[in-house]
């Protein structure tokens, strides 16, 4: 059986078979593409033709839809296939169930939905259509959200079992994609601190204190500053799960980079993401942990 593969997470993708696909030179083409294989059910002709040619009658919208479907089914080798990747009649349209499509996004929420168990679920494709960019900026922004809550459930985990390289690292990736998340800031900070690397943690609050200015025009809350204070006079307090436990100033955690920086520079190259979620997350090697981790890897972080 065939196989079409579907990323949507970044640049769009199309591959058949492990091929890159030819044939979808024309953006409305992508986009009926897109939203088929993201919403898998069957959609009304009119309603789509509309949907993608609102500029358009009904008539000359629905002779559109006509040649962009014949020209996808061409590309995507339809008209010879035993299986075809779309079904339709004369009145609607949609993604053949029975297929084999592979989409990213479908991968994603999928890993989310294994790890939470009460979670509730491109380019300009389509630029003439509203209702289309209203439809892509909202599965951005549900999926981005999700990413995120992963991401602060998996790093407020590996922080509560002492696991901090973990926890840093999600933290992280946090903050690649939201610079602004004081809660991912402050994890870096405590993570820092733990370490023996107090100038680092310091640094980094001024990082979080610039990017809030910078970018939303605010100071960091009451909580962030009170654990800065915390950092600058030495007496660290270890917050999980809402308990504190000092830390003496003189003990086994004292600054060991203060007047440098080359220990917070070196954490950063490290560490630093590179690529593309807070319910409760549960430990590595588990199910629900592993999909967490995997949802948030799924989204490119």
């Amino acid at each position: 059986m065939a196989r079409l593969t579907l990323s949507l997470l970044g640049p769009l993708q199309v591959r058949l078979d492990d091929q890159p696909l030819s044939g979808l030179a024309y953006a409305k083409i992508r986009a009926l593409l897109a939203y088929l294989a993201v919403e898998a059910r069957p959609h009304g002709r009119d309603a789509l033709a509309e949907f993608l040619w609102p500029g358009q009658t009904t008539a000359a919208a629905r002779r559109s839809l006509r040649v962009a479907l014949t020209t996808l089914r061409q590309a995507i080798g339809d008209p010879t296939a035993p299986i075809p990747f779309l079904i339709g009649t004369r009145e609607s349209v949609q993604i053949n169930p029975a297929s084999a499509v592979a989409l990213d996004v479908t991968t994603f929420t999928d890993l989310l939905c294994a790890c939470q168990p009460h979670f509730h679920p491109m380019s300009a494709l389509c630029p003439d259509s509203v209702a289309f960019d209203e439809w892509v900026t909202l599965l951005r922004e549900r999926l981005h959200r999700s990413a995120l809550e992963a991401l602060a459930a998996l790093a407020a985990y590996h922080e509560g079992c002492g696991a901090d390289d973990l926890a840093r690292q999600y933290a992280w990736r946090q903050l690649a994609l939201e610079g602004w998340d004081e809660a991912a800031h402050c994890c870096v900070m405590r993570v820092l601190a733990r370490r023996g690397q107090r100038s680092a943690a310091l640094a980094q609050y001024e990082r979080c204190r610039r990017v809030l200015a910078d970018e939303l025009g605010v100071e960091p809350s009451a909580e962030t500053t009170a654990l800065y204070e915390q950092l600058r006079t030495r007496t660290l307090a270890r917050m999980v799960a809402g308990a504190a436990v000092r830390t003496p100033s003189g003990g086994p955690h004292e600054d060991q980079t203060s007047g440098s920086s080359n220990g917070y520079d070196n954490i950063r190259r490290d560490d630093e993401p590179r690529g593309f979620v807070a319910g409760q997350s549960r430990a590595p090697g588990t199910a629900r942990g592993d999909r967490a981790a995997e949802a948030a890897h799924a989204a490119g972080a």
